[in-house]
């Protein structure tokens, strides 16, 4: 679809207006929505074996550790869901996805 000239990119902003009705995830990658492919349990494993080594690790940092959940705004046409990220800072205003990442 992405090669379509019909198809118009949207961003980060319509994608998250768009209620999918659907239990499937999609992220926005160059203005086109992706449907994510599903894990396996031992990547889910992983996963969470990662979270609970950052929560400890994090305690008392101002930053916490989140799962696939939580969105992360890359720029205006990118939104990507990670299976893990760390956000430094409050969140209290965000819609399900944190500010653009800042690379440490």
């Amino acid at each position: 679809m992405r090669h379509d000239p019909l198809y118009k990119k949207i961003t980060v902003d319509e994608f998250l207006a768009i209620d999918f009705g659907t239990d499937r995830k999609f992220e926005l990658v160059d203005g086109v929505i992706r449907m994510m492919t599903g894990g396996t349990p031992a990547h889910s494993r992983v996963a969470s074996n990662i979270l609970g080594f950052l929560y400890g690790k994090l305690r008392g940092t101002g930053c916490r550790a989140y799962n696939s959940d939580m969105g992360v705004r890359v720029n205006d046409t990118d939104l990507r869901y990670p299976d893990v990220s760390v956000f430094c800072g409050n969140l209290a205003n965000a819609r399900n996805n944190a500010p653009s990442p800042i690379p440490r």
